[in-house]
Order: structure tokens, then C-alpha cells, then sequence
């Protein structure tokens, strides 16, 4: 599948025409369970940890990237929806990925001399694990 028409919000914003590049890892961390006699670590899963990182087209003007994220950073509340297809329903092949992020990450000034300024965002868990919904909102 060729990924050319990902949907993005950020806090009810759509930022989706500005989208580069966006992924989501969605991962748990691993503890330490080893005990006496077995000859090998040995894990367990943790709590779910994840990360959305987005690379974005660079705009400063009013209802874009920069005047949406901005006003963000360092919050620990910040709704964040990702989706395959933009146009398409949510559905089993189109589900909506969304949480609750800590927004700790943003370049608002980034890129080579004479190119077009691609700011990174990286929005982590802030104590929810990501929700994968396969039935649109009423």
C-alpha cells in the first residue's frame, strides 16, 4: 500500500495538505522478569508506549503548521488523530489512530539554504495508550 493521502489532526486542526512524512510506533516496554535458574533474560510486557512523529511542509500563516503547533509544545494534553486515507471512512482497512500526547519535540525552523523548510513534531504518550477505531463517529 502507498501511503499519499494520510489524514493528520492536531487538536481538531487538520494539517493533512501540509504532511511530508508520519509515523506511528506503537510499542510496550519490556520488564525484567528473570528469576533463579533460567539460563536466559527473560521479559515480560510493560505499559504501552508510543510515538507519532510527523514531518511537515513548513507555513506560518494563520490555521497552519506553525500557528497550530506552537501554542502546543510542552503540554501534556494534546489530541492527536491519524488515519490512512484522508477521503475514505474509518473502517477495518482505514482505522483512525488517535491519543493523548505529551508535544515535547518541534523544529519550527528547519532546512538547507534555497529548500523547502521540513519541521519534525513528536508527540509521545502522556498515560493512555493509542485507541485504533474501526467504526466512524456518529
Amino acid at each position: 500500500m502507498i501511503l499519499d493521502n494520510a489524514y493528520v489532526s492536531v487538536n481538531a486542526v487538520d494539517l493533512s495538505e501540509w504532511v511530508r512524512e508520519v509515523t506511528v510506533d506503537d510499542s510496550t516496554t519490556e520488564v525484567e522478569n528473570r528469576t533463579m535458574g533460567k539460563t536466559a533474560a527473560s521479559v515480560k510486557a510493560g505499559t504501552p508506549t508510543w510515538t507519532i512523529t510527523v514531518k511537515f511542509l513548513q507555513d506560518y500563516g494563520v490555521g497552519t503548521v506553525h500557528r497550530t503547533l506552537l501554542p502546543l509544545l510542552r503540554r501534556n494534553d494534546v489530541a492527536v488523530v491519524v488515519r490512512v486515507d484522508k477521503d475514505d471512512a474509518v473502517s477495518e482497512d482505514n482505522f483512525e489512530i488517535t491519543g493523548t500526547a505529551y508535544f515535547g519535540r518541534y523544529t519550527p525552523i528547519a532546512g538547507a539554504t534555497g529548500a523547502q523548510q521540513e519541521p519534525v513534531a513528536e508527540f509521545k504518550n502522556a498515560g493512555t495508550a493509542l485507541a485504533y477505531n474501526t467504526t466512524p463517529a456518529p
